[in-house]
């Protein structure tokens, strides 16, 4: 770990519910290079859809692998699609 760098806790991953991790596999699964794990489920907001606020620990598929904790934002339309709609770093 570099001066002044976060050193990551270990973070058990949570379940989420169904209809959320079915919009979460949805939105990054086409991510390449990072990958993304729940560890806590925060909050749904119902608009013209779903919208989901789920933070996780992230691993950049770098050499070595570097960690960090972020907030992604995941809306899911009234017809099942779903996006990534923000992501921003904790920390």
């Amino acid at each position: 770990m570099p001066i002044g760098g976060w050193k990551y806790e270990d973070m058990p991953g949570c379940a989420l519910p169904q209809k959320a991790a079915t919009a979460f596999d949805k939105a990054v699964s086409h991510i390449i290079g990072i990958t993304y794990k729940p560890v806590l489920f925060v909050a749904t907001q119902l608009v013209s859809g779903t919208n989901y606020c789920i933070i996780c620990k992230t691993t950049l598929v770098t050499n070595p692998p570097m960690e960090g904790c972020k907030i992604v934002f995941i809306y899911e339309d009234l017809e099942g699609n779903c996006s990534l709609t923000k992501i921003q770093d904790v920390i």
